[in-house]
């Protein structure tokens, strides 16, 4: 996301955020191009045959947040409008992998090893994993922990945003999102360690 991107966003929500319905419009239009133009780029590093579905994954978040009653949702700045983005990304994988384990009779989802980098959970194949799965649900106990960090976890892991991007959106260094990042992916993996050892 350019400069001139982030700050076009930032107007957008200040003039959303009182009552400028068009400009709510324009919000989600430039965020939806915004977040599948990540997607893309996260596509582009995979192999040819990979089964991503981010179109999916970016169209599903979007209707979840967008009210059917037609009322403009409001954030505050870029931080929560992005923050929200990435939890209803996580949110609708979280439900699709339920959905297949309900599909399976046993929960007998497929075991893949994760690495928890940048974009990964963007890819049908993780999202959908017994990892991947109890991964995101374990987000939710890691918020009440770590608050920031998870906040990372939701922006780097599920949205595929760069330090960077990140930092900007969270309004943090550059330094402290490399902190929280390696903090919260040596705590998840401990969890996910714990969880195999009392299943073993």
């Amino acid at each position: 996301m350019s400069e001139t991107q982030s700050e076009s966003i930032t107007r957008l929500i200040d003039s959303a955020s009182n009552g400028d319905s068009s400009a709510a419009k324009r919000l989600w239009e430039s965020a939806y191009s915004d977040v599948h133009r990540l997607a893309a780029a996260h596509l582009s590093r995979e192999r040819s045959d990979s089964q991503l579905q981010p179109t999916l994954l970016v169209h599903e978040a979007f209707l979840r947040i967008w009210p059917k009653d037609g009322t403009n949702p409001r954030w505050d700045d870029r931080h929560q409008f992005f923050g929200n983005v990435a939890r209803v990304m996580g949110q609708y994988l979280t439900d699709f992998a339920r959905a297949r384990m309900t599909e399976k009779r046993g929960g007998d989802l497929k075991r893949i090893p994760i690495n928890l980098a940048e974009g990964e959970c963007a890819q049908l194949e993780v999202a959908t994993s017994l990892e991947g799965f109890t991964l995101l649900n374990a987000l939710k106990d890691f918020e009440v922990i770590a608050p920031r960090a998870a906040e990372v976890v939701w922006l780097r892991f599920v949205m595929g945003l760069s330090i960077d991007q990140s930092a900007s959106i969270l309004k943090v260094s550059q330094r402290t999102v490399v902190d929280d990042w390696k903090f919260a992916r040596a705590w998840l993996r401990r969890h996910l360690a714990t969880l195999e050892e009392k299943e073993g």
